[in-house]
């Protein structure tokens, strides 16, 4: 058995002691660290969101993550990604502050990052999304100016009050005579200034130097949340009197030429109450007078439109107080006269014109210049040819079938203001002769004609229906536009064409009713017979639930040109028109059937 070496045996019984000593506790911050310790980095800004404009303050604060070491040092760069908006250094408590302003509405997303030092290790704080507001454009109001007329250079008080959707705007008000836009004079004259309080509201007293009419404004120099802004104009009356006088009511307002109004005025003064002075009226050259006690005089107005009217007091002596002389503003009254000429701007129409074209622009003359009027065709001396026309607005327009004979045709016109006071004038219009071209009523007989794809050229008339009951025909009747001087009527199949122009059927005047004798097919078309019509045959118009009873007077064969074919009629007369007699060497029809029947009876 071999020996224990000495050395050996020493670590056993060292090893063997050990195990009965206490075991001390080890701090850590006794100890040397041999690596950079890991931070926190915290970003805040104050305010958030923030105003344009406004100063926004960022702290940046750095820390260990145990909490264990003192502050960090070193430098923290405020970044918004690859743009830097400050570079900070930290400071004994490890913090660090800048501001910044930022001129537009936007959203900003912003980290700090912490550079790192021998000791510390860098670091980023979270993302901060910071919102910048457009400020708000506030509305500034003057209140109230009192006393108002004031006295010159006596003072007065001015209410005002600024008011926005946003923050309750803080910050001075500057209340200056301005003009009518409130463009700030420079220097300021007649101003005082205050602050608004918690609820925008504020008031400031000042003198206003000249006499007349003057405009109050007010200025809002604006804060963080709020632009400046500047009030409307608030017109204020200084007097160079002590008095002041007032026309409180005219009767009747508006007043006819002549008629005798009522003017009532008062009086008032801060130095007095004015007694028994004298007040007189003034309108041109009609005065009236009366004392303060009495308040009101009457006169009348003998000029046309708008008359200045003002009241002026003669001033008295009150105890030991001078009440002054003074006048009142000037009020217009309005002094209504009826019109008192028509014009057209055109006397002629065009024969068979189309419904609703217009003949002429109507215009009246009246002294009251700045009143509009309404027209109307009336009854009357020169209403004869009234229903040929109505009024729209200001244009006079057809009815549609404008005869050629007579050459001439009167009517009545009324011009009505306002008011209710109307003159009436009867206008004599020229016909200029218009006659259309007779339309084509009919195709080669007994082959195929072939149309161009076309648009149709006539419109439904609701509910009109044409009756024959010798020919044994039943069709619809439709309108026929003029069109360059004719009426299209090739597309048109088994129905009759209303020759827009003439009269309607089953009114006073010649209503033309066209339709084909052959139909582009070659076959027979509604008219083929109408030749065989004799006198006293009976002709049907149907329309909206009543029947026109028409008895034949005529069956003539003319030329196709023919212009007594459309020559105006008084009574109603219905006529018929179809073609007649084919020439294969024309292509064309030698002849048209004209029927002409009488209405007789309407049922």
């Amino acid at each position: 058995m071999s020996k224990i070496s000495p050395i050996l045996k020493f670590c056993i019984i060292l090893l063997g002691v050990s195990i009965f000593l206490p075991i001390s506790k080890v701090v850590a911050s006794s100890l040397q660290q041999s690596v950079p310790y890991e931070v926190l980095v915290n970003l805040q800004l104050n305010p958030t969101p923030s105003y344009i404009e406004q100063t926004v303050t960022a702290t940046v604060t750095v820390t260990t993550q145990s909490g264990l070491v003192g502050p960090v040092s070193g430098v923290v760069e405020l970044r918004s990604g690859q743009s830097k908006f400050c570079t900070l250094t930290l400071d004994a408590s490890g913090q660090a502050t800048c501001t910044l302003i930022f001129d537009t509405p936007s959203t900003v997303e912003m980290q700090a990052v912490y550079l790192g030092v021998t000791q510390y290790l860098p670091g980023v704080s979270p993302r901060v999304t910071h919102r910048v507001l457009d400020k708000h454009v506030p509305l500034v109001q003057i209140l109230s100016d009192l006393p108002d007329p004031s006295i010159i250079n006596r003072q007065i008080v001015v209410n005002f009050q600024a008011a926005s959707v946003g923050p309750i705007p803080s910050g001075a008000v500057t209340v200056y005579r301005g003009d009518a836009a409130c463009i700030r004079p420079v220097p300021l004259v007649d101003t005082c200034s205050a602050s608004l309080d918690s609820g925008g509201h504020g008031s400031c007293t000042l003198p206003l130097s000249v006499v007349g009419q003057v405009n109050l404004c007010a200025a809002y120099a604006g804060d963080y949340a709020n632009y400046a802004a500047v009030s409307a104009s608030e017109i204020h009356r200084v007097s160079q009197s002590n008095t002041f006088t007032q026309i409180t009511n005219i009767v009747p307002s508006p007043s006819l030429l002549g008629e005798t109004v009522a003017i009532t005025f008062t009086v008032t003064s801060p130095d007095g109450i004015p007694q028994n002075g004298l007040v007189t009226v003034i309108s041109g050259t009609s005065t009236c007078s009366a004392t303060i006690t009495i308040g009101h005089c009457s006169l009348a107005i003998n000029q046309a439109h708008l008359n200045p009217v003002y009241a002026s007091y003669a001033g008295e002596t009150v105890g030991l107080v001078v009440l002054q002389s003074s006048t009142s503003d000037v009020v217009l009254q309005r002094v209504n006269v009826p019109p008192s000429d028509i014009s057209l701007d055109s006397n002629q129409v065009k024969a068979y014109s189309m419904q609703n074209e217009v003949v002429a622009s109507i215009q009246a003359v009246d002294a009251n210049v700045d009143e509009s009027h309404t027209f109307a065709l009336v009854d009357g001396v020169g209403a004869g040819g009234n229903a040929y026309f109505w009024v729209d607005g200001n244009q006079l327009k057809t009815q549609g079938n404008i005869p050629v004979d007579p050459s001439r045709i009167s009517i009545r016109i009324r011009a009505t203001d306002p008011a209710g006071l109307n003159y009436e004038e009867t206008f004599t219009l020229i016909v200029i002769e218009n006659t259309p071209l007779l339309p084509n009523t009919g195709f080669a007989p007994w082959r195929k004609t072939y149309l161009p794809n076309d648009q149709i050229r006539f419109t439904q008339a609701d509910q009109v229906t044409l009756e024959i009951p010798k020919l044994l025909v039943k069709i619809p009747v439709v309108g026929v536009s003029l069109e360059n001087g004719t009426w299209q009527t090739d597309f048109l199949g088994r129905e009759a064409g209303w020759l827009h122009g003439t009269a309607f059927p089953g009114w006073q005047g010649n209503s033309l009713l066209a339709a084909h004798n052959f139909l582009p097919s070659g076959l027979p078309g509604p008219f083929w017979l109408l030749g065989k019509l004799t006198w006293n045959d009976t002709i049907l118009v149907h329309a909206f639930g009543e029947t026109s009873v028409y008895k034949v007077r005529s069956v003539s064969l003319v030329m196709p040109d023919d212009p007594d074919v459309t020559q105006h009629e008084e009574d109603a007369w219905l006529t018929l028109v179809t073609c007649k007699s084919f020439d294969e060497t024309t292509q064309s029809y030698r002849w048209r059937v004209v029927v002409k029947a009488e209405l007789v009876e309407v049922r």
